[in-house]
């Protein structure tokens, strides 16, 4: 059991109000859903938040990215080896803005 939540209970089932406080305005808003709530902790204001992990995306993201560009590396440079082609990738890979630590 979590608090009053026991069993089969899924949050939506759940009618809760919770009260949002921002410290930098000291405005306080009322949230009767969990959406609500994440709307009203938005920082950034926009819908979209601030990413503060993303070396957490990073693994992923290059593999996505090598993925869609050694096969033209390999076309590009038919003679190369495959850890040639690699260090052409991770070259590349430092400058890309895909990478999530150049964003």
């Amino acid at each position: 059991c979590l608090g009053m939540v026991c069993g089969r209970e899924t949050i939506r089932n759940i009618r809760a109000e919770a009260v949002v406080s921002t410290q930098s305005t000291g405005d306080v808003e009322v949230a009767q859903s969990v959406e609500q709530a994440i709307a009203a902790l938005d920082i950034a204001g926009d819908g979209a938040s601030a990413d503060m992990h993303p070396e957490k995306r990073m693994k992923a993201a290059w593999t996505a990215f090598e993925q869609g560009r050694i096969s033209q590396l390999r076309a590009e440079n038919p003679s190369l080896r495959l850890s040639q082609i690699r260090q052409m990738l991770r070259k590349e890979w430092k400058k890309s803005p895909l990478n999530p630590l150049n964003q």
